[in-house]
């Protein structure tokens, strides 16, 4: 009976016309209903991929396996703290779940093999983790980070720290007095106003950024937080109809498109930049390659969706957008000087607030972490939209 009625209510979303898809991206998140409609020759229910009723079976047990083991997991993470013997590392996770912080570490960031594995595993349970009170260099930032995967170097070049090509440096501090803003005094120090818009690291690249990690070396004494949010949670709380019509789908990144929106204060690229930054396409329904999590997956750098009409595609980026930005998804970081936060780019987001940087200074060190082709989540449908024949 429950699988006839959870048919019914699919067949009910695929009967949905095109206007009415449109409408509901158009609503505002958790407050749509979708209409039944009469059936469209533009929308039809297709498995994703075929399969038989016995592989179905087993598809379905393998899920529920893999979520069990994760429910696990969490429960005795949180009972334990993840605190193991010989290791001093404590690991205390956020109310929620989503972020943790790691208690009893080293100021300079001197982890043995033991506590570094301990950090990777609850990186890979909590998605960012919080460290205070740290006093490190930027070779110290760098040995750790490196670590724990491959470092990227950013580019433009001249917005990394000399001497260390692998730190990206957020600052509005001028050269000639780094405690000045640079409004203040001529030359700067780091790359103003970054990443004031929701986004993941590298979205926009065909490889994207496995994850970050922030440093405070100086803060202004109000505003200038950062907001985190939690992409398995918004990808679970998505409509069962929403999540159909994403599966097997995949939106295109352009940074040449969309720079002059997200940049107008920086230059405009240049043709060899062009060439290096050509379109790509990443899954809406993102498989982390560790957990085996589903995330959703879509940021500022989005422009369209492939195989939908050009202006549904961009109806829906922004409805995934805007639904993403939820607060109960979020999680504010106020920073403090000293402060680190490592995050993980394939299951969350993050936008950096402004403050009056023509009054403060907020000075951040960033070390990056090369990433691998994002997963298509394994879904067993979705709604298909077709032209008429």
């Amino acid at each position: 009976m429950r699988a006839a009625a959870r048919q019914h209510q699919e067949i009910a979303c695929a009967e949905a016309g095109g206007a009415t898809i449109r409408q509901l991206y158009g609503s505002a998140p958790g407050e749509h209903q979708m209409e039944r409609r009469a059936a469209s020759p533009r929308l039809r229910l297709q498995s994703w991929p075929e399969r038989t009723p016995r592989e179905a079976v087993q598809v379905k047990a393998s899920a529920c396996e893999r979520k069990m083991r994760w429910r696990c997991a969490t429960q005795l993470h949180t009972m334990n703290s993840i605190t193991s013997p010989g290791v001093h590392l404590k690991i205390a996770p956020f109310s929620n779940g989503f972020g943790a912080d790691v208690l009893g570490v080293d100021p300079h960031l001197q982890l043995d093999d033991d506590e570094i594995a301990q950090v990777r595993r609850a990186w890979h349970l909590h998605s960012i983790l919080r460290f205070r009170r740290l006093e490190v260099t930027p070779d110290e930032h760098t040995r750790f980070s490196r670590r724990l995967g491959k470092l990227h170097i950013m580019t433009p070049l001249k917005f990394n720290l000399e001497g260390y090509p692998e730190v990206f440096v957020v600052s509005n501090a001028s050269k000639r007095n780094p405690d000045e803003p640079v409004g203040k005094s001529a030359g700067e120090v780091g790359l103003r106003r970054a990443g004031e818009g929701f986004h993941t690291d590298g979205e926009d690249k065909a490889i994207p950024n496995a994850g970050s990690m922030l440093y405070a070396a100086q803060v202004p004494p109000e505003k200038g937080d950062t907001l985190f949010v939690d992409m398995y949670a918004a990808y679970e709380a998505l409509p069962s109809q929403v999540k159909s019509l994403i599966a097997g789908r995949r939106a295109r990144y352009s940074r040449i498109d969309l720079h002059p929106v997200h940049y107008p204060h920086m230059d405009p690229l240049t043709p060899e930049q062009k060439l290096e930054r050509p379109d790509v396409f990443h899954p809406l329904a993102r498989a982390h390659p560790y957990s085996g999590r589903t995330a959703l997956y879509i940021g500022r750098w989005a422009c369209d969706i492939e195989g939908l009409p050009v202006e549904e595609g961009r109806a829906l980026i922004r409805y995934l957008q805007d639904f993403a930005k939820q607060p109960k998804f979020i999680y504010t970081q106020k920073w403090q000087k000293g402060d680190a936060i490592l995050w993980d780019n394939r299951c969350t987001q993050h936008c950096a607030t402004g403050f009056d940087d023509e009054r403060y200074v907020r000075t951040m060190y960033r070390t990056t972490l090369e990433g691998e082709t994002p997963l298509m989540a394994r879904t067993p449908v979705r709604l298909k939209l077709e032209e008429f024949a």
